[in-house]
């Protein structure tokens, strides 16, 4: 192509960052559960966790 840029030859490595999931594992784990139809208190005694984490969690989701 007469040494002009041409998106033929483009490495995708430097085009393309590598992506990262978009929920944590928790996260996920937390959104499952309340799928589930469990409430907060349930979720947190299940996850070992508060119950104020899994509601920050829900708003996240």
């Amino acid at each position: 192509m007469e040494g002009e840029p041409s998106y033929l030859n483009v490495d995708v490595k430097k085009v393309f960052a590598p992506s990262r999931e978009a929920l944590t594992l928790r996260e996920k784990q937390v959104l499952a559960a309340m799928m589930a139809g469990n409430q907060s208190k349930e979720i947190a005694s299940l996850l070992n966790i508060s119950k104020q984490t899994v509601d920050n969690t829900g708003k996240i989701c």
